[in-house]
């Protein structure tokens, strides 16, 4: 029998295979809108006997993994509830982050190039790139029911924020796994083309939206004459862009646009010379 752990590749393409859930973010809002999974176990190579699991993970239909967009996932180690890692725990997740992404864009890369049937050179990290990136997610993304459990869950907040709180549909799991790894394409669309800008992540203040996550800094906010450093997080920013796709709003331009948007908060300097020799 197979030992399959977090942080390891799990091919779709077997199809025995059982996947169990876990929240991603901490807040009742998130883990309700945002699902994804936390843990992936594969019965590949294991006959009928497949993955042993703990006990407090729950299993999610088979059937529903079965229908999902066929994509292998890559599941941190660390899990993906930001919000509850300790400072150690998001170092380890980081540092595991930047370790992964050289792999995880040569697949991604590749997957669009296939699926939209261009060179995969044209994926060169330009902000040009950035509309093919997101033409492909419009097109692959899947949309399911909530689960009724999770819906229930939203109704009973709603009681405090207002029935506009409850989200009836979601994306499948590997949407929001394709989501994540199109947020990586478009932190390293700015990374690799200014030396100014690097990936980073921060453990305070506890009420930052994008505490714990990978962000990329270097970009600076002029106000009054005075200059303040921000940072990007590119995941949140995806999932805005997203969420245009329940409303029937979403546009290929979607992610060139806020990446041009955020470029005019990248020094003068930088912008006249874009850093383009990583490959």
């Amino acid at each position: 029998m197979p030992s399959i752990r977090m942080g390891d590749w799990v091919p779709t393409g077997n199809v025995q295979n059982t996947i169990w859930k876990k929240s991603l973010c901490g807040t009742i809002r998130d883990a309700c809108r945002e699902r994804a999974y936390a843990a992936v176990f594969a019965w590949k190579n294991a006959g009928s006997h497949g993955n042993r699991v703990r006990k407090e993970q729950k299993m999610t239909s088979f059937f529903r993994f079965l229908r999902d967009v066929p994509y292998d996932l890559l599941v941190p180690p660390e899990g993906c509830n930001y919000r509850a890692m300790t400072p150690a725990q998001a170092k380890r997740s980081f540092d595991w982050f930047l370790e992964h992404i050289p792999e995880r864009m040569q697949y991604m890369r590749a997957r669009c190039a296939k699926d939209l049937k261009i060179p995969e050179e044209r994926l060169d990290y330009s902000s040009e790139s950035l509309v093919f990136v997101w033409r492909w997610f419009i097109k692959t993304a899947r949309i399911e029911k909530t689960p009724q459990e999770e819906v229930e869950q939203m109704e009973k907040a709603a009681v405090i924020f207002g029935e506009s709180y409850v989200n009836r549909t979601q994306f499948t799991v590997a949407t929001q796994y394709i989501l994540r790894d199109v947020a990586i394409y478009l932190g390293q669309c700015y990374v690799r083309n200014y030396k100014v800008l690097t990936w980073s992540f921060r453990t305070r203040p506890k009420s930052a939206v994008d505490i714990n996550q990978p962000l990329v800094s270097g970009f600076q906010s002029v106000y009054e004459g005075k200059s303040k450093p921000i940072s990007f997080a590119p995941l949140h920013m995806a999932r805005v862009q997203a969420a245009n796709i329940f409303e029937s709003t979403q546009s290929s331009y979607d992610l060139h646009d806020i990446f041009e948007y955020w470029c005019q908060y990248i020094s003068d300097a930088e912008q006249e010379e874009p850093c383009r020799e990583q490959k």
